[in-house]
């Protein structure tokens, strides 16, 4: 049986990155090969540039193909984090009249072509979430079979510009060559790996604070409640730090190796930064690049939380579920966080759950470094991988070898050439035009002879067609059986003449 492999690539705003994975019968993801480059030509999780994307997408795939044995990648799950991605709440009703009905299947299929014919305008449908169901106001798990005078399905429907998804297959499909399976939902994807049970249940909010965008997710009994992104993230506190004069490359330097939320340090701490046109080395005050970045990450966070009131108002939010590179930023979960008015259950930093993928991928730098890719490898369902096709030489000596192999195995003799033999022959089909009948093979014909009866006209008989040309057989003697055949002939027609 042959394995299912899927292949995604993630468009992120600071690193496009990919994947070759299978599930195990188990579940279990288990990656094969994995790739991630820096973006170039993507601004707020949008493609911007067609060419520079295509570029980098190009070396990706590649990169993934050169540790997939005899495979190579010929379609792809898209993974999407941009701005004007969002979700819209959309409810498919039914109402019927009397003592009501008893639901089944045909009104649930009803409820889904509803919100399968919604559109909006300038908008292309990427998502539609699992509804929640309402039978008479009550909220119910299991429609079917419950009877009701009125149901509604309470569908999220994710959404973004037409344009975008529109340059997902420009680059993929036009200047690739590869097949769009289909354009994923990054932070659903996330959420699915990271999320527990429980705090999609009791309710929770999973905040992706990435380079060029925030993705905000609310669940509430297990279900998507709401889905927004920001065009905010790191990207911002690295633009910040520029009005220092620093260029983009040092800006993001100095935002990883120095910066801080902290603001209780030395007044005369200094940091050692390159200096803007890049002839000479200066220093400027530490206090100064934490004041930048502890203002942007203050202002971020602020939007995000007043955001989740807006978002989801009804649904209860226990526990916050921080990703992104943004939040490592020094001090900002382990310092400024706790100094907020959050959640009774309080915060975590996400991570993907180790029982998800296999047991021989243990470090959290890579699962950290992949979580949107195996969270894409989660919601992938289509084999993603084609088989290369051998060269005709390639598939010639291969066959040569195969025939060397059998003859060896089965006579000393010389195996056969491919000027005599085109394809492998089963052993009882091998045939050499220069055979000889060996010497034990003629005792093997006299001794059926023998068997027969002492007829020596046969015996001249098979002599002639000896010297005749020898024509391929298929493992049977034919001669030796028409020749046993005719004697039998001879003998009961000639006992019959004779007795006449």
């Amino acid at each position: 049986m042959n394995e299912t492999i899927f292949a995604v690539i993630n468009l992120g705003s600071s690193y496009i990155s990919g994947m070759v994975a299978s599930r195990l019968p188990n579940g279990r993801i288990n990656p094969i090969a994995s790739c991630q480059v820096p973006s170039q030509g993507i601004i707020h999780g949008c493609i911007h540039n067609i060419n520079d994307v295509a570029t980098c997408v190009d070396y990706v795939v590649d990169r993934l193909n050169q540790d997939c044995t005899n495979s190579y990648i010929a379609r792809v799950y898209v993974g999407l984090d941009c701005q004007s991605m969002r979700s819209h709440t959309f409810k498919a009703q039914l109402t019927f009249g009397g003592e009501g009905i008893i639901l089944d299947q045909s009104h649930i299929q009803e409820l889904q072509r509803m919100a399968l014919g919604k559109t909006y305008a300038g908008q292309s449908v990427l998502h539609i979430t699992e509804p929640r169901y309402y039978v008479d106001g009550r909220l119910e798990s299991k429609p079917k079979g419950v009877r009701a005078t009125h149901v509604e399905a309470c569908y999220q429907i994710i959404t973004v510009r037409r344009e975008i998804e529109r340059s997902v297959y420009d680059v993929f499909e036009q200047r690739l060559g590869l097949s769009v399976v289909d354009i994923l939902v990054a932070p659903i994807a996330e959420a699915s790996v990271a999320l527990t049970k429980g705090e999609m249940m009791q309710g929770c909010a999973y905040i992706n604070i990435g380079g060029g965008t925030t993705s905000i997710s609310v669940y509430h009994n297990r279900l998507l409640s709401a889905l927004c992104v920001l065009p905010l993230g790191g990207g911002n506190v690295t633009r910040d730090l520029q009005h220092l004069k620093l260029l983009e490359a040092d800006a993001e330097q100095v935002k990883l190796r120095h910066g801080s939320m902290n603001l209780e340090i030395s007044q005369q701490d200094q940091i050692t930064a390159n200096n803007i046109n890049g002839t000479g080395q200066r220093n400027f005050l530490k206090i100064d690049v934490n004041r930048l970045i502890h203002a942007r990450m203050s202002e971020l966070t602020a939007n995000i939380f007043s955001l989740l009131q807006e978002l989801a108002p009804e649904a209860p939010i226990h526990t916050l579920i921080f990703a992104g590179g943004a939040t490592q930023m020094r001090g900002y979960m382990d310092e400024y966080l706790p100094s907020l008015d959050l959640p009774d259950e309080g915060f975590r930093q996400t991570s993907v759950r180790h029982e998800l993928v296999h047991e021989s991928v243990d470090t959290a730098q890579f699962l950290s470094a992949y979580h949107t890719a195996i969270g894409l490898v989660s919601m992938a369902t289509v084999h993603c991988m084609d088989t290369e096709v051998a060269a005709l030489n390639t598939l010639l000596d291969e066959v040569d070898g195969q025939q060397t192999a059998t003859s060896s195995a089965t006579e000393p003799t010389e195996a056969p050439s491919l000027s005599t033999t085109v394809a492998p022959l089963q052993e009882e089909e091998t045939h050499n035009y220069e055979w000889e009948k060996p010497e034990d093979e003629e005792n093997e014909y006299e001794e059926d002879d023998d068997t027969e009866g002492d007829d020596t006209e046969d015996d001249d008989d098979y002599e002639e067609e000896e010297e005749e040309t020898v024509k391929p057989k298929k493992g049977v003697d034919v001669m030796g059986l028409l020749n046993r055949g005719l004697a039998a002939f001879d003998g009961i027609f000639g006992s019959k003449k004779s007795n006449a």
